[in-house]
Protein backbone atom coordinates (compact mmCIF):
# COMPACT_ATOMS: atom_id res chain seq x y z
CA UNK A 1 0.00 0.00 0.00
CA UNK A 2 1.28 3.51 -0.80
CA UNK A 3 0.69 5.98 1.98
CA UNK A 4 0.16 9.70 1.55
CA UNK A 5 1.57 12.04 4.13
CA UNK A 6 -0.91 14.89 3.89
CA UNK A 7 -4.61 15.63 3.55
CA UNK A 8 -5.78 16.22 0.00
CA UNK A 9 -6.93 19.77 -0.77
CA UNK A 10 -9.93 20.38 -2.98
CA UNK A 11 -7.87 21.52 -5.98
CA UNK A 12 -4.55 19.85 -6.91
CA UNK A 13 -1.60 22.10 -7.76
CA UNK A 14 -0.72 21.67 -11.46
CA UNK A 15 2.83 21.56 -12.77
CA UNK A 16 4.08 24.78 -14.36
CA UNK A 17 3.09 24.86 -18.01
CA UNK A 18 0.78 21.84 -17.72
CA UNK A 19 -2.99 21.83 -18.05
CA UNK A 20 -5.88 19.41 -17.62
CA UNK A 21 -9.23 20.49 -19.04
CA UNK A 22 -12.34 19.20 -20.76
CA UNK A 23 -10.47 19.47 -24.06
CA UNK A 24 -7.66 17.17 -22.98
CA UNK A 25 -4.35 17.10 -21.14
CA UNK A 26 -1.35 19.17 -22.17
CA UNK A 27 2.10 18.64 -20.67
CA UNK A 28 5.61 19.88 -21.36
CA UNK A 29 8.28 17.21 -21.04
CA UNK A 30 11.86 17.62 -19.79
CA UNK A 31 13.07 18.62 -23.25
CA UNK A 32 10.41 21.28 -23.70
CA UNK A 33 8.21 19.24 -26.05
CA UNK A 34 4.51 20.03 -25.69
CA UNK A 35 2.30 16.93 -25.78
CA UNK A 36 -1.49 17.05 -25.86
CA UNK A 37 -3.61 13.99 -25.13
CA UNK A 38 -7.41 13.65 -25.28
CA UNK A 39 -7.43 12.62 -21.60
CA UNK A 40 -5.12 11.50 -18.83
CA UNK A 41 -2.92 8.52 -19.69
CA UNK A 42 -4.52 5.33 -18.41
CA UNK A 43 -2.12 2.94 -20.17
CA UNK A 44 1.60 3.70 -19.99
CA UNK A 45 4.68 1.88 -21.26
CA UNK A 46 7.88 2.95 -19.48
CA UNK A 47 11.42 2.53 -20.79
CA UNK A 48 12.98 4.79 -18.13
CA UNK A 49 13.57 3.23 -14.69
CA UNK A 50 13.57 6.60 -12.92
CA UNK A 51 10.23 7.50 -14.50
CA UNK A 52 8.81 4.13 -13.48
CA UNK A 53 9.78 4.78 -9.85
CA UNK A 54 8.13 8.21 -9.98
CA UNK A 55 4.93 6.66 -11.33
CA UNK A 56 4.92 4.18 -8.46
CA UNK A 57 5.68 6.96 -5.95
CA UNK A 58 2.65 9.00 -7.04
CA UNK A 59 0.29 6.06 -6.88
CA UNK A 60 0.10 5.44 -10.63
CA UNK A 61 1.58 1.95 -10.75
CA UNK A 62 -1.76 0.64 -12.00
CA UNK A 63 -1.33 2.76 -15.15
CA UNK A 64 1.86 0.91 -16.17
CA UNK A 65 1.06 -1.84 -18.68
CA UNK A 66 4.58 -2.56 -19.94
CA UNK A 67 8.22 -1.80 -19.21
CA UNK A 68 11.57 -2.10 -20.96
CA UNK A 69 13.93 -4.89 -19.90
CA UNK A 70 16.20 -2.37 -18.16
CA UNK A 71 13.33 -1.41 -15.84
CA UNK A 72 12.82 -5.02 -14.82
CA UNK A 73 16.52 -5.25 -13.94
CA UNK A 74 16.44 -2.12 -11.77
CA UNK A 75 17.06 -3.01 -8.09
CA UNK A 76 14.35 -0.69 -6.79
CA UNK A 77 11.66 -0.91 -9.43
CA UNK A 78 12.25 -4.36 -10.90
CA UNK A 79 10.55 -6.38 -8.14
CA UNK A 80 7.55 -4.04 -8.23
CA UNK A 81 6.96 -4.51 -11.98
CA UNK A 82 7.92 -8.19 -12.22
CA UNK A 83 4.48 -9.22 -13.52
CA UNK A 84 4.25 -6.53 -16.20
CA UNK A 85 4.85 -7.07 -19.90
CA UNK A 86 8.47 -6.75 -21.08
CA UNK A 87 8.74 -4.65 -24.25
CA UNK A 88 12.45 -5.34 -24.75
CA UNK A 89 15.33 -2.95 -25.30
CA UNK A 90 14.71 0.61 -24.10
CA UNK A 91 16.43 2.01 -27.21
CA UNK A 92 14.52 -0.15 -29.65
CA UNK A 93 11.34 -1.46 -27.97
CA UNK A 94 9.29 -4.24 -29.53
CA UNK A 95 6.66 -2.55 -31.69
CA UNK A 96 4.40 -5.59 -31.95
CA UNK A 97 4.35 -6.02 -28.18
CA UNK A 98 3.65 -2.32 -27.64
CA UNK A 99 0.84 -2.35 -30.21
CA UNK A 100 -0.80 -5.25 -28.38
CA UNK A 101 -0.63 -3.32 -25.09
CA UNK A 102 -2.37 -0.30 -26.69
CA UNK A 103 -0.66 2.35 -24.51
CA UNK A 104 -1.60 6.00 -24.55
CA UNK A 105 2.05 7.01 -24.14
CA UNK A 106 5.54 5.61 -23.81
CA UNK A 107 7.69 7.43 -21.25
CA UNK A 108 11.37 7.46 -22.24
CA UNK A 109 14.62 9.02 -21.12
CA UNK A 110 14.92 12.73 -21.84
CA UNK A 111 18.39 12.26 -23.30
CA UNK A 112 17.41 9.65 -25.88
CA UNK A 113 14.34 8.87 -27.94
CA UNK A 114 13.77 5.25 -29.02
CA UNK A 115 15.49 4.54 -32.33
CA UNK A 116 12.14 3.44 -33.75
CA UNK A 117 10.29 6.59 -32.64
CA UNK A 118 8.86 7.19 -36.13
CA UNK A 119 7.33 3.71 -36.14
CA UNK A 120 5.85 4.27 -32.68
CA UNK A 121 4.13 7.37 -34.05
CA UNK A 122 2.58 5.24 -36.80
CA UNK A 123 0.82 3.10 -34.19
CA UNK A 124 -0.44 6.26 -32.46
CA UNK A 125 1.79 6.09 -29.38
CA UNK A 126 2.83 9.48 -28.02
CA UNK A 127 6.41 9.72 -26.75
CA UNK A 128 6.94 11.62 -23.50
CA UNK A 129 10.59 12.32 -22.65
CA UNK A 130 10.72 12.76 -18.88
CA UNK A 131 14.12 12.55 -17.22
CA UNK A 132 13.00 12.00 -13.60
CA UNK A 133 16.68 11.49 -12.78
CA UNK A 134 18.41 14.84 -12.48
CA UNK A 135 17.88 16.62 -9.16
CA UNK A 136 17.60 19.98 -10.94
CA UNK A 137 14.46 18.96 -12.82
CA UNK A 138 13.10 16.17 -10.61
CA UNK A 139 10.33 18.08 -8.81
CA UNK A 140 8.99 19.56 -12.04
CA UNK A 141 9.11 16.16 -13.75
CA UNK A 142 7.12 14.68 -10.86
CA UNK A 143 4.45 17.35 -11.19
CA UNK A 144 4.30 16.79 -14.94
CA UNK A 145 3.82 13.07 -14.34
CA UNK A 146 0.98 13.96 -11.98
CA UNK A 147 -0.76 15.91 -14.71
CA UNK A 148 -0.18 13.13 -17.23
CA UNK A 149 -1.83 10.54 -14.99
CA UNK A 150 -4.37 12.69 -13.19
CA UNK A 151 -2.63 11.97 -9.88
CA UNK A 152 -1.75 15.61 -9.35
CA UNK A 153 -2.17 15.70 -5.59
CA UNK A 154 -0.05 12.61 -4.96
CA UNK A 155 2.55 14.09 -7.29
CA UNK A 156 2.47 17.40 -5.44
CA UNK A 157 2.99 15.57 -2.15
CA UNK A 158 6.07 13.84 -3.54
CA UNK A 159 7.40 16.98 -5.26
CA UNK A 160 7.16 18.88 -1.97
CA UNK A 161 9.20 16.12 -0.28
CA UNK A 162 11.88 16.70 -2.92
CA UNK A 163 11.72 20.49 -2.66
CA UNK A 164 11.80 20.52 1.14
CA UNK A 165 14.97 18.42 1.32
CA UNK A 166 16.73 20.33 -1.44
CA UNK A 167 15.78 23.68 0.14
CA UNK A 168 16.99 22.48 3.54
CA UNK A 169 20.45 21.86 2.10
CA UNK A 170 20.56 25.05 0.05
CA UNK A 171 19.45 27.23 2.97
CA UNK A 172 22.03 25.82 5.37
CA UNK A 173 24.92 26.24 2.93
CA UNK A 174 23.83 29.55 1.38
CA UNK A 175 26.43 31.65 3.20
CA UNK A 176 29.41 29.39 2.54
CA UNK A 177 32.00 31.25 0.45
CA UNK A 178 33.73 29.63 -2.51
CA UNK A 179 37.01 29.35 -0.60
CA UNK A 180 35.25 27.60 2.28
CA UNK A 181 33.69 24.91 0.10
CA UNK A 182 35.34 21.47 0.41
CA UNK A 183 36.98 20.16 -2.76
CA UNK A 184 35.43 16.89 -3.94
CA UNK A 185 36.67 14.24 -6.34
CA UNK A 186 33.76 12.12 -7.54
CA UNK A 187 34.58 8.82 -9.21
CA UNK A 188 32.25 6.67 -11.27
CA UNK A 189 32.52 2.89 -11.63
CA UNK A 190 35.52 3.13 -13.95
CA UNK A 191 38.72 4.42 -12.27
CA UNK A 192 39.48 8.09 -12.98
CA UNK A 193 36.11 8.64 -14.69
CA UNK A 194 34.54 11.60 -12.93
CA UNK A 195 31.45 13.80 -12.87
CA UNK A 196 31.67 16.69 -15.32
CA UNK A 197 29.47 19.74 -15.70
CA UNK A 198 25.77 19.18 -14.91
CA UNK A 199 26.12 15.42 -14.52
CA UNK A 200 24.21 13.85 -11.65
CA UNK A 201 27.28 13.76 -9.44
CA UNK A 202 28.15 17.37 -10.23
CA UNK A 203 24.63 18.50 -9.33
CA UNK A 204 24.75 16.68 -5.98
CA UNK A 205 28.15 18.14 -5.06
CA UNK A 206 27.42 21.73 -6.08
CA UNK A 207 23.92 21.75 -4.57
CA UNK A 208 25.38 20.42 -1.30
CA UNK A 209 27.87 23.29 -1.20
CA UNK A 210 30.98 21.53 -2.45
CA UNK A 211 33.51 22.26 -5.19
CA UNK A 212 33.54 19.49 -7.76
CA UNK A 213 37.05 19.15 -9.20
CA UNK A 214 35.54 18.38 -12.62
CA UNK A 215 32.79 21.01 -12.57
CA UNK A 216 34.28 22.86 -15.55
CA UNK A 217 34.87 19.69 -17.57
CA UNK A 218 32.53 18.19 -20.16
CA UNK A 219 32.67 16.36 -23.46
CA UNK A 220 30.48 15.62 -26.44
CA UNK A 221 29.28 12.31 -25.03
CA UNK A 222 27.85 13.73 -21.83
CA UNK A 223 28.75 14.86 -18.34
CA UNK A 224 31.20 12.11 -17.37
CA UNK A 225 34.84 12.68 -18.22
CA UNK A 226 38.31 11.27 -17.60
CA UNK A 227 40.50 12.96 -15.00
CA UNK A 228 44.07 11.73 -14.66
CA UNK A 229 45.90 11.27 -11.37
CA UNK A 230 48.14 14.15 -12.46
CA UNK A 231 45.09 16.42 -12.30
CA UNK A 232 43.75 15.01 -9.03
CA UNK A 233 46.94 15.24 -6.98
CA UNK A 234 47.56 19.02 -7.33
CA UNK A 235 43.93 19.72 -6.39
CA UNK A 236 44.34 17.61 -3.22
CA UNK A 237 40.61 16.90 -2.66
CA UNK A 238 39.16 17.15 0.84
CA UNK A 239 36.61 14.43 0.07
CA UNK A 240 36.40 11.51 -2.34
CA UNK A 241 33.03 10.00 -3.24
CA UNK A 242 33.09 6.72 -5.13
CA UNK A 243 29.89 5.94 -7.01
CA UNK A 244 28.86 2.29 -6.81
CA UNK A 245 26.54 0.95 -9.48
CA UNK A 246 24.14 -1.55 -7.98
CA UNK A 247 24.70 -5.27 -8.56
CA UNK A 248 22.60 -8.08 -7.11
CA UNK A 249 24.17 -9.10 -3.81
CA UNK A 250 26.73 -6.31 -4.02
CA UNK A 251 25.24 -4.07 -1.33
CA UNK A 252 27.32 -5.49 1.53
CA UNK A 253 29.74 -3.85 3.92
CA UNK A 254 32.40 -6.29 2.73
CA UNK A 255 31.97 -5.23 -0.90
CA UNK A 256 31.80 -1.52 -0.09
CA UNK A 257 34.92 -1.83 2.07
CA UNK A 258 36.82 -3.49 -0.77
CA UNK A 259 35.78 -0.72 -3.19
CA UNK A 260 36.84 1.95 -0.71
CA UNK A 261 40.17 0.28 0.04
CA UNK A 262 41.00 0.06 -3.67
CA UNK A 263 40.46 3.81 -4.07
CA UNK A 264 42.44 4.73 -0.95
CA UNK A 265 45.42 2.56 -1.92
CA UNK A 266 45.48 3.37 -5.62
CA UNK A 267 48.60 4.93 -7.09
CA UNK A 268 47.84 8.55 -7.85
CA UNK A 269 45.28 8.95 -5.08
CA UNK A 270 46.91 7.50 -1.97
CA UNK A 271 48.29 10.40 0.05
CA UNK A 272 45.78 13.09 -0.88
CA UNK A 273 44.05 14.95 1.96
CA UNK A 274 40.80 12.96 1.65
CA UNK A 275 42.67 9.69 2.14
CA UNK A 276 44.80 11.00 5.00
CA UNK A 277 41.71 12.39 6.74
CA UNK A 278 39.69 9.21 6.14
CA UNK A 279 37.14 11.14 4.07
CA UNK A 280 36.52 8.55 1.36
CA UNK A 281 32.95 7.32 0.90
CA UNK A 282 31.20 4.78 -1.32
CA UNK A 283 27.74 5.98 -2.41
CA UNK A 284 25.14 3.72 -4.02
CA UNK A 285 23.69 4.53 -7.42
CA UNK A 286 20.22 3.89 -5.94
CA UNK A 287 20.29 7.29 -4.19
CA UNK A 288 22.52 9.18 -6.58
CA UNK A 289 20.01 9.79 -9.35
CA UNK A 290 16.28 9.55 -9.76
CA UNK A 291 13.48 9.67 -7.24
CA UNK A 292 15.77 9.12 -4.24
CA UNK A 293 18.45 11.64 -5.24
CA UNK A 294 17.32 14.07 -2.48
CA UNK A 295 18.47 11.38 -0.02
CA UNK A 296 21.82 11.23 -1.79
CA UNK A 297 22.00 15.02 -1.54
CA UNK A 298 21.48 14.87 2.24
CA UNK A 299 24.28 12.32 2.58
CA UNK A 300 26.69 14.44 0.50
CA UNK A 301 25.80 17.55 2.52
CA UNK A 302 26.39 15.67 5.78
CA UNK A 303 29.78 14.46 4.49
CA UNK A 304 30.85 17.99 3.54
CA UNK A 305 29.40 19.80 6.58
CA UNK A 306 29.02 17.32 9.45
CA UNK A 307 28.41 20.01 12.08
CA UNK A 308 25.91 21.94 9.97
CA UNK A 309 23.89 18.78 9.37
CA UNK A 310 24.49 17.07 12.71
CA UNK A 311 20.74 16.97 13.40
CA UNK A 312 19.88 15.40 10.03
CA UNK A 313 19.85 11.63 9.58
CA UNK A 314 19.45 10.80 5.88
CA UNK A 315 18.60 7.20 6.79
CA UNK A 316 15.47 8.47 8.55
CA UNK A 317 14.52 10.39 5.40
CA UNK A 318 15.01 7.22 3.36
CA UNK A 319 12.71 5.37 5.75
CA UNK A 320 10.15 8.15 5.28
CA UNK A 321 10.44 7.80 1.50
CA UNK A 322 9.84 4.05 1.74
CA UNK A 323 6.85 4.54 4.03
CA UNK A 324 5.17 7.31 2.05
CA UNK A 325 6.10 6.62 -1.55
CA UNK A 326 7.84 3.38 -2.61
CA UNK A 327 7.81 0.53 -0.08
CA UNK A 328 10.94 -1.56 0.38
CA UNK A 329 13.39 1.01 -0.97
CA UNK A 330 15.21 1.33 2.36
CA UNK A 331 16.37 -2.28 2.57
CA UNK A 332 19.84 -2.03 0.98
CA UNK A 333 23.15 -0.46 1.97
CA UNK A 334 23.42 2.97 0.35
CA UNK A 335 26.63 4.45 1.79
CA UNK A 336 29.83 3.36 3.52
CA UNK A 337 31.06 4.47 5.93
CA UNK A 338 28.12 6.30 7.49
CA UNK A 339 28.96 10.01 7.87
Amino acid sequence: MLLSGCTQPATPTPAPGDNTSSTGVTITDTNGNVITLPSTADRIVVSNSDAAEVLIAIGAKDRIVGVASIVKKNPTVGPLVADMADVGDWQNPNLEQIAQLQPDVIVTYASSKPKNADQLALINVSIVQLDCGNLNTLANDIRTMGTLTGNSQQAEDFARFVDENVDLVKNRTANVTEDQKPKVYWENNKPFTTAGYLSGGDVLITTAGGRNLAHDMSNASGGYVYMSAENILPNNPDVIIKYNGYTVGGDTVQNYTAIRDEVMNRTGIAGVKAVNDNQVYVLSSTITYGAKSPIGLLYVAKILYPETFADIDPAVKLDEYAERFVPGTNQTLVIYPTP
